[in-house]
């Protein structure tokens, strides 16, 4: 499964669900405005990718993709729509971004 984001018109909400272990969160909430950035990273020629997203009120750097792959959280959906891939996921996290 994976974490399951959402978001209002001011916030985004992130159940961890069964990765809440892996995640050492249960459930998340910060402001839309509060994403600095979101990155599409390749590493290892392109063998690994994941996406890294900023958060201002946090030091630590989100790493996630579709499927949990190359040791990142794994991201069920985003808005009620299912990532089909690396790049269809960048598109939603850049899409909830104010």
């Amino acid at each position: 499964m994976g974490a399951i984001v959402t978001t209002d018109s001011t916030h985004v909400h992130v159940d961890f669900n069964d990765i809440q272990n892996i995640a050492k969160y249960k459930k998340s909430n910060f402001r839309r405005s509060s994403i600095l950035n979101v990155s599409h990273v390749y590493r290892d020629n392109g063998n690994s990718q994941y996406i890294e997203i900023s958060i201002t009120q946090s030091t630590h750097v989100w790493q996630v993709s579709p499927d949990g792959s190359s040791s990142t959280l794994p991201i069920a959906s985003v808005d009620g729509v299912v990532p089909s891939d690396i790049d269809h996921l960048y598109e939603l996290m850049v899409g909830i971004q104010l």
